[in-house]
């Protein structure tokens, strides 16, 4: 549910209304799933190494490459997906945020991962070859995709923790938590 609010919210903060109307509904009524894909194999997230990249190609990008680690990239719905900006080359700012349909032809993921405490998450590798991304659909800024993902969905910095993060610390330090004693027993 958090991804799909986050993209909804970069949809809604970002997008034309035509892009509004197409994606934000299904990805509120549960019908769409959304994915954000930042991370690669070989560069984890750090934006300077990503290798994936856009190539401008008539009205649109092309965009090529493998993401790691992408919850929700095998469900049916729309995902921001982080590529290098061939029209940028040379910017510091080279890093573009890129709204991919993922029924769109050239998209594919591998099996599912299994990790602990994951299993739905659906957790897997998404494989770009030659997924084409129409120009109408392209709404983040082009030279501030990697500050936005850092910057979080409305261009500010994450300044401070998120809300529920206030609870998980009261419940981990409570006398009564079973992971605190764990990991302090080395269980964990």
């Amino acid at each position: 549910m958090m991804m799909n609010n986050s993209v909804a919210e970069t949809i809604n903060f970002f997008g034309s209304e035509e892009v509004k109307k197409k994606f934000i509904p299904p990805l509120c009524d549960g019908t769409a799933w959304a994915t954000t894909a930042f991370t690669e194999p070989g560069t984890g997230s750090d934006p300077r190494a990503i290798t994936s990249t856009a190539e401008p190609d008539g009205d649109g990008f092309v965009l090529n490459g493998t993401k790691r680690f992408i919850s929700m990239a095998n469900k049916p719905g729309w995902g921001v997906y982080y590529c290098r900006d061939a029209t940028l080359q040379g910017e510091k700012k080279d890093v573009t945020a890129f709204l991919v349909d993922k029924k769109s032809e050239g998209y594919s993921c591998s099996k599912h991962y299994k990790m602990m405490g994951l299993e739905g998450s659906d957790t897997c590798d998404v494989f770009l070859k030659n997924v084409r991304v129409p120009r109408r659909i392209f709404w983040v800024k082009r030279e501030t995709g990697s500050g936005y993902c850092f910057g979080g969905s409305r261009g500010k910095e994450f300044s401070r923790p998120p809300p529920w993060s206030a609870q998980a610390n009261r419940l981990w330090t409570s006398p009564s938590s079973t992971a605190r004693k764990e990991s302090l027993e080395g269980r964990l």
